[in-house]
């Protein structure tokens, strides 16, 4: 109740600031139902599940997780609301309410841990962001600057990685394997922060005919599909240590095969099953797709072998990106709006307030918060000179490449899906923290991410937001350029 009073008043007074009054009538009367509601929800839980009112969390571990992921998620999502009222990322308020909850005594109560359900929700996180990055990629646009594009991504992935890697293993002590996998984690960027601000952009003013737009959408989904993929690939080379029945004796190799197979496979079948279906099957095309994905992924996962998953859900969403696009000018528009109505409503919130928790402050001290900030400070500083460099040497001038640069510096998303999973990993294996930090090394790891998620996310989008003017020339009138004639796919592609 105490949450949901404090969310209410921060609600209403920072819509107050940006609406007029009657627009702010019918926002209050939204977020008194939606409030109403939560409540009315919450009260259903307690006596669904049989609970005393007056004494929540008793003994039994199941229903206090039950209503512990219900807290998480109503305060994710009203604090999410709040941050967007404020012109900053929905995450960062989720991510910040889920630490203000396990750092107030009174809140502390209701947060039960349970790590299983903590792996699970990661796990379908990064299966959604695997989705949406293989339905919403624009495979039109990219062909025309695939090449600066490539390049982009591999010199600046590869700047950002070696870069973050070494001061790992040097700085923290990880293991060498350690410092790799979590090196590939923060080389990822944050469509959730570019896309929104590159489509009110497209809106707003037409800039000169660069292709600037496309080239910043298509790359910044080609580093988290490499990134993703990266880590899949080195999670399975160095933190499983049985094989699977099946007695792979090149688990690489033969993972990606299977993997490629899979997504065939099922790409085949779901093309055949929607060829001749006509009308509104927007949702069962949706739960087509999220039910292969979730088979592959698991599936790969019960046979210990995570190569499969990934490659299969790519492979598989690549595919019939390309075939729906080429049969129907809508394409998976509309299958991708329900996958980021779930994401924005359900998944973001409970995600990144459930890493909230993950926090103690008073258990920090100033070394680890020193050292994650001189990580994400020289990392950052590399990732920038080498997106330069490389977009200096295209058509595009150098205010153009900075602001290109610019666009790669938040982090949020995909770090909240695969930093709990490196956790996970490395706590299983109970590796110690070669230093005098105080902490193992998955805690390590969830602080830094949370620090850079912290730091960063608000950093890039400030830095997109306010020197897009200074950076990026108008032209009177439009040039038709490809950036042109993509708005409804830049409009799907708000992922991740």
């Amino acid at each position: 109740m105490i949450l949901l009073t404090m969310c209410l008043g921060f609600s209403i007074y920072f819509t107050s600031k940006y609406l007029n009054k009657n627009t702010l009538f019918t926002k209050v009367k939204d977020i008194f139902g939606e409030v109403l509601l939560a409540i009315i929800g919450f009260l259903t839980l307690i006596f669904l599940l049989k609970k005393d009112i007056f004494n929540i969390i008793d003994d039994n571990k199941t229903t206090n997780s039950v209503v512990t992921l219900y807290i998480l998620w109503i305060g994710g999502l009203f604090a999410s609301r709040i941050a967007l009222a404020c012109k900053l990322a929905p995450l960062l308020g989720s991510l910040l309410i889920g630490v203000i909850l396990k750092n107030l005594p009174l809140c502390e109560y209701f947060i039960v841990e349970n790590k299983d359900i903590k792996e699970s929700l990661c796990d379908i996180g990064f299966i959604i962001i695997l989705i949406r990055s293989g339905i919403a990629l624009d495979i039109k646009a990219l062909k025309k600057y695939f090449f600066l594009c490539l390049s982009i991504v591999t010199i600046s992935t590869l700047f950002d990685f070696f870069s973050t890697a070494g001061l790992c293993y040097k700085i923290l002590n990880f293991p060498l394997q350690t410092s790799i996998l979590f090196s590939i984690v923060l080389s990822c960027v944050a469509p959730v922060i570019i896309v929104p601000i590159m489509i009110e952009f497209k809106k707003q003013t037409n800039y000169e005919s660069t292709g600037i737009i496309t080239i910043i959408l298509a790359s910044a989904t080609l580093i988290n599909m490499l990134c993703v993929t990266a880590f899949a690939i080195v999670i399975s080379i160095n933190f499983e240590d049985e094989i699977s029945f099946i007695e792979l004796q090149k688990p690489i190799s033969h993972g990606i095969i299977i993997g490629i197979f899979s997504g065939v496979a099922s790409s085949f079948i779901t093309i055949n099953i929607f060829q001749h279906v006509d009308g509104n099957c927007h949702f069962k095309k949706s739960v087509t797709i999220m039910t292969y994905c979730l088979l592959m992924y698991f599936g790969g996962k019960y046979y210990k072998n995570n190569i499969i998953g990934s490659v299969g859900i790519i492979s598989f969403t690549l595919i019939i990106n390309y075939i729906f696009n080429k049969n129907n000018e809508e394409g998976l528009n509309k299958v991708d709006d329900i996958f980021k109505y779930g994401w924005n409503n359900f998944i973001e919130p409970l995600l990144f307030s459930t890493i909230g928790t993950s926090i103690k402050i008073s258990e920090m001290n100033l070394n680890v918060f020193l050292i994650a900030l001189l990580i994400i400070v020289i990392s950052t500083i590399v990732k920038l000179i080498a997106l330069i460099s490389t977009s200096t040497l295209s058509h595009l001038n150098l205010k153009e490449s900075i602001y290109i640069a610019f666009s790669f510096t938040a982090k949020a998303t995909v770090q909240a899906a695969l930093a709990p999973k490196l956790a996970i990993f490395l706590s299983q294996k109970n590796l110690p923290l070669e230093a005098s930090l105080g902490y193992t090394i998955d805690k390590v790891v969830i602080i830094v991410t949370i620090i850079s998620i912290i730091i960063s996310a608000p950093l890039g989008h400030s830095l997109m937001t306010h020197f897009s003017q200074l950076i990026l020339k108008e032209k009177a009138e439009s040039g038709g350029d490809l950036d042109d004639n993509i708005s409804r796919t830049e409009e799907s592609q708000n992922f991740i």
